[in-house]
């Protein structure tokens, strides 16, 4: 039988907090992902500019930025802390 290489939950928010920082600056940082990105963010905006908003599992924070700069009511939640304490 294959042995799989399990990690308990405190390594992976261990690993996700240690990622955080650079995710998104990894993730957009180049032309083609600023560009994935500004179309994310406006294919978002459009249903809810100016609305309330709940997401759940917030990543990095991105669109809570986004979205409260649109002039939505922003709430939002996410198991690990440490993603989102980086953008805001």
């Amino acid at each position: 039988m294959r042995q799989k290489n399990l990690r308990t939950a405190t390594q992976v928010q261990a690993d996700y907090d240690q990622d955080a920082a650079s995710y998104d600056e990894i993730r957009f940082g180049t032309p083609g992902g600023r560009y994935v990105n500004e179309l994310e963010q406006d294919f978002v905006a459009s249903f809810v500019e100016g609305s309330r908003v709940l997401e759940v599992g917030t990543s990095t924070g991105r669109f809570a930025v986004s979205l409260t700069n649109r002039g939505a009511e922003y709430t939002g939640g996410r198991p690990f802390t440490q993603n989102a304490a980086n953008h805001i």
